[in-house]
């Protein structure tokens, strides 16, 4: 195995400064999701990230293209771009040897290709990496390492604006990336929410079947991530059972009908997916009743 990147000399500092930020272990958010897929598409790359390096596992505040939400530090890709002024670009990981020998290269997924950023906070730390990365070798024009750039300065800006969000792996559902149930009661508490929709996401268990538990995970995440997308700014969604999500909105109750029809619409349209490998959304709403997590039992089709 490669060995892994040396530390900075502010360890230390840099740890502390991130852990201030209680963004660790937090809910993915619509702002930083869309990020990564403009790095994806500008680009053309199979995966996209914002990490963040924490002691021995750099943890992925936005991903697309796995499921996973973290990995080990020690073959991390951004715990050497966290060591870079400006940029780490590698066009074939296999000739580079930093990386020839790690673990995601030699085996799945077979990483050939990597762009990262450093991405630094209010306090001037480095703390994680807004990248690129492809199974398939690539070369960057210094157009397309200045716009990756222009995103990851998109990105310091909104780490400026720090969101309330619940923090700890307890709270959230790793599979879909979004809160669970626990998770959704602790908002319910916190927060007023005066209307919700509940999504019903059918077909899983068949997908499953047919393309494997990877490819079922993967769908449900990005079907999950388009939604998002099309969310109001400060409304939130959970998982309540395997086809069941609940999103706990602000829209007014009045307007809840047509905020489902529009989110409805765009998962129905969700671009790049096989025909064959989408989940067939239902949405149904709700307004204030005295039980918010009865919420996922009333509501009717």
């Amino acid at each position: 195995m490669s060995e892994p990147a040396p530390l900075p000399a502010n360890e230390s500092e840099r740890l502390s400064s991130l852990r201030r930020m209680n963004l660790l272990d937090t809910a993915p958010e619509s702002r930083y999701d869309r990020l990564t897929q403009q790095a994806r598409e500008m680009v053309g790359a199979r995966f996209s990230m914002l990490t963040l390096v924490d002691k021995e596992r750099q943890w992925f505040k936005s991903v697309q293209g796995l499921v996973v939400t973290e990995t080990p530090r020690a073959i991390a890709f951004c715990a050497h771009t966290i060591l870079s002024k400006q940029h780490c670009v590698v066009e074939d990981a296999r000739d580079d040897e930093r990386f020839s020998n790690n673990p995601f290269v030699k085996a799945e997924p077979g990483i050939r290709f990597y762009a990262g950023i450093p991405i630094r906070n209010s306090e001037g730390h480095t703390i994680g990496s807004f990248c690129v990365a492809d199974t398939e070798t690539h070369h960057l024009s210094e157009a397309d390492l200045e716009a990756l750039t222009r995103l990851a300065a998109d990105v310091e800006d909104e780490l400026q604006r720090p969101a309330s969000l619940l923090q700890g792996q307890h709270y959230l559902d790793l599979e879909a990336h979004c809160y669970n149930r626990p998770g959704l009661q602790q908002l319910l508490q916190a927060h007023d929410f005066p209307s919700a929709l509940l999504l019903e996401l059918d077909g899983l268990p068949e997908v499953r079947q047919a393309f494997g538990s990877e490819a079922a995970a993967l769908l449900l995440k990005e079907t999950i991530d388009c939604c998002r997308q099309g969310l109001r700014p400060q409304d939130e969604i959970g998982r309540l059972s395997e086809q069941r999500f609940l999103i706990l909105s602000g829209c007014p109750p009045s307007h809840l009908a047509a905020y489902g029809a529009d989110l409805k619409r765009q998962l129905e349209e969700m671009p790049g997916l096989h025909r064959n490998l989408r989940l067939k959304p239902q949405l149904g709403t709700a307004a204030g009743p005295a039980d918010p997590l009865a919420w996922g039992d009333q509501l009717n089709f």
